[in-house]
């Protein structure tokens, strides 16, 4: 090695070449800013929701970024997506698992990935006294789309004679079907109800997925020919495509407002909000990944194409499926793409290594020293601080426990004393003897470990804590508060009194503190789950920019009195609401007055 160094430094070979070397690599590469490439989607409908993820591939510009100017085109009645894309006027098309039966039928189709993971087809007819069958329907005049698979094989399945039944080319529209020019229709769960329902249209619906037949939905797929002369083209599209429906189903609202400022949607926002509300239950992004297709699955869909006699013999389902195709690259190239590549990386490897190795090493070896150091010494310092510390607690509450037990004793003599006497001073010693109790009992859980928040096995009943911190805040404070119940006295929540009581505390402290006249208001709610303490003032309101930060631990507002705070009462409310497994919040508007809501899920006899 030391002999190679020797020949490095002398002749300066790679500093000579190295340019060279790697300006021939970049110039062999193809270029990244090329022209962006017109590619069409034909869709199978009009504008909608059901095609939300390509309108924000296309509005985010995912497209644009993966070298694609995407035209979407929208269907027309009697248009079939299948032979637009293999004539070629489109690139790439929308479709279903009917897509099976055209590979069959050697059509070179290629699905991409599936959008929909149960398919949204469904058959409607008539509304009748007694149930209407199939067998009722095939008698009648039916309005079909024609990418209907999964009805095809219902048909089948059900004995139904295709040949003999009276078919329509679809509409595109309802109005038909409202106007009883026809009897039955194939329809979209997640599109015609909205329409059906909303003029008060009385319908039957027939699922194919309660009779067994359980289809993939829509699909975007493309040709052999384009998957094997652009391979990268196909996976950039495939690519920006999913990113785009992953953010279409985010991002509802977003979607539906590009959808009626840029294509010529007919449906109404509350439509497209039903639309996508349906479609999540088919699409189900929570459990599988958009574009993911199963090949047993779409074994499953050939099987009941020939058990209905759809199709006569099994289709290549590895000519059907993207994800389980090669595509046909020239072997020469790619071989002398290879070998050039490597070759050029190993020499600048080599170069960085002898340039850099030894640098880097040194640098190395001081860093590792530095941080062994750093790391010893903040060991010392967190040995010592947390010492520091637990003497600390233990010698508070050593000092603490000694004045309260006299205060707490002291109490109790003179309540004995006026026992009876003097009502107003009776409920004012019974106000300090519980204040004393729940103080005692937070301090027995500062030494020796840390602070416990929940109750082990025990739960408390609401009315406990919230009456207790109520009266004492009648007696403490000068003027009454308002209090409105209505909760039953067997609700409770699993958290302590004394937790239940300081939250209360502290925000009735500061709605007192800061009220105009001390107005404060206290409300208790419930509906089926949780119950809501909430207490509202009239004071000066907090400001939008510090309501984010007003749970904060030490965060005081800017009209909060150093001296009267520290900027812990809001943040020990949330920390014991949390451990109860509660929430809190808070709504102010400033000059008006500030309301703070506790939720904590409730028990009752029923389910204790």
């Amino acid at each position: 090695m030391r002999n190679f160094h020797t020949f490095f430094h002398r002749t300066r070979f790679i500093r000579r070449y190295l340019p060279c070397a790697v300006l021939i690599y970049f110039c062999g590469m193809p270029t990244v800013f090329a022209a962006l490439t017109p590619v069409t989607v034909q869709l199978k409908w009009s504008h909608q929701f059901q095609f939300a993820g390509y309108y924000m591939a296309k509005e985010l510009g995912l497209y644009e970024k993966a070298g694609l100017d995407v035209t979407l085109k929208p269907a027309s009645p009697g248009l079939s997506v299948v032979d637009e894309v293999t004539r070629g006027q489109a690139e790439f098309g929308v479709g279903t698992s009917d897509l099976i039966y055209h590979r069959a039928q050697g059509k070179p189709v290629v699905v991409l990935g599936v959008i929909f993971q149960h398919s949204p087809q469904a058959l409607i007819s008539r509304y009748q006294n007694t149930p209407a069958t199939l067998q009722d329907i095939s008698t009648q005049t039916l309005m079909l789309e024609p990418h209907a698979a999964d009805l095809w094989a219902l048909f089948r399945d059900e004995g139904l004679n295709i040949g003999k039944l009276n078919i329509e080319k679809h509409a595109f529209s309802v109005q038909p079907f409202i106007d009883d020019q026809i009897y039955s229709m194939s329809i979209y769960t997640t599109d015609e109800p909205f329409l059906l329902n909303q003029q008060g249209v009385q319908y039957q619906i027939f699922h194919p997925r309660s009779r067994g037949i359980d289809f993939y939905g829509d699909n975007f797929f493309t040709t052999d020919a384009l998957i094997n002369d652009k391979p990268e083209l196909v996976k950039a599209f495939r690519d920006a495509t999913l990113k785009g429906w992953d953010y279409a189903l985010q991002h509802v609202e977003q979607t539906i407002n590009v959808i009626q400022t840029h294509y010529d949607a007919q449906h109404s926002r509350e439509h497209l909000r039903f639309e996508a509300q349906e479609m999540s239950k088919l699409i189900r992004p929570d459990l599988v990944e958009i574009g993911y297709m199963n090949s047993g699955r779409w074994q499953h869909i050939a099987d009941t194409f020939l058990r209905s006699g759809i199709l006569t013999e099994k289709p290549d389902l590895n000519a059907l499926l993207f994800q389980t195709r090669q595509p046909e690259t020239p072997f020469y190239r790619s071989t002398v793409f290879i070998i050039f590549s490597l070759l050029t990386l190993i020499l600048l490897a080599f170069a960085l290594y002898l340039i850099l190795g030894r640098r880097n090493l040194k640098a190395e070896i001081e860093r590792r020293k530095a941080a062994e150091n750093d790391l010893a010494h903040s060991l010392d310092q967190l040995v010592a601080t947390k010492e520091e510390k637990q003497t600390f607690l233990d010698m508070i509450s050593h000092e603490y426990r000694t004045p309260l037990a006299i205060i707490q004793n002291s109490c109790s003599i003179l309540e004995q004393q006026i026992d009876g006497k003097i009502t107003n001073s009776q409920a004012k010693f019974n106000a300090i003897e519980k204040a004393i109790k729940r103080l005692v009992a937070l301090i027995e859980t500062i030494p020796g470990k840390k602070r416990k928040f929940e109750n082990d096995d025990n739960v408390s009943g609401v009315f406990y804590g919230l009456n207790d911190s109520v009266n004492a805040a009648r007696i403490i404070y000068k003027n009454p508060f308002d209090v409105h119940r209505c909760v039953d006295d067997e609700i409770y929540i699993n958290t302590s009194p004394e937790i239940l009581a300081t939250c209360l505390d502290n925000i009735i402290s500061n709605a007192a503190k800061y009220s105009d006249g001390q107005e404060v208001t206290i409300n208790t709610t419930l509906d089926e789950r949780n119950i809501y303490v909430s207490v509202s003032d009239n004071g000066k309101g907090i400001a939008p920019e510090e309501q984010a930060h007003i749970f904060e631990r030490y965060y005081r507002g800017k009209n909060t009195d150093p001296k009267q705070s520290m900027g812990l009462g809001l943040y020990l409310v949330k920390l014991y609401t949390e451990s109860a497994g509660g929430t809190v919040s808070l709504e102010s508007t400033v000059a008006v007055g500030t309301k703070v809501t506790l939720s904590f899920p409730y028990f009752n006899d029923e389910n204790l």
